[in-house]
């Protein structure tokens, strides 16, 4: 069975997407990937170690979760969508896991506006998952 891809940036969204990958498809093989921009490194960080760091984090996190995880970090310039999409098609992917918002700022990996080109170029079928405390507080607010 072709593996999942989990797109993984180390925000809460992209915990909530490995928490729901875990639910869904424990006990599947996946490749957790990071795309990190090579000029947008934290702190002077080299972008290959920074994509690594972060990377390992949410592989060990999905193994933790019962998915069978290998990390992918990717360091490469352009659109993190397309990264993750060559990736995908690369790995022949059954599916691209993805939360709904990223990190903000210049720590940005997978951002929601990521979530919607995937969604909408993607080659891959596309697993969009919300972050649940976001959802809900936008919900209890629109309520009241």
């Amino acid at each position: 069975m072709n593996p999942l891809l989990i797109a993984y940036d180390g925000s809460a969204s992209a915990d909530a997407a490995l928490e729901f990958a875990g639910r869904l498809f424990g006990g599947r093989d996946a490749v957790v990937v990071t795309v990190f921009e090579p000029l947008l490194a934290p702190d002077g960080e080299a972008p290959e170690a920074a994509a690594g760091r972060v990377c390992e984090r949410g592989a060990a996190r999905a193994t933790e979760l019962g998915v069978k995880a290998v990390p992918r970090p990717v360091s490469e310039p352009g659109a993190v969508w397309a990264a993750i999409d060559r990736v995908a098609e690369e790995i022949r992917a059954a599916l691209i896991v993805t939360g709904s918002r990223g990190l903000d700022g210049s720590r940005a990996l997978v951002t929601g506006s990521v979530a919607d080109y995937l969604l909408h170029h993607a080659t891959t079928p596309v697993l969009v998952v919300p972050d649940l405390d976001l959802a809900t507080a936008r919900k209890d607010h629109r309520m009241s």
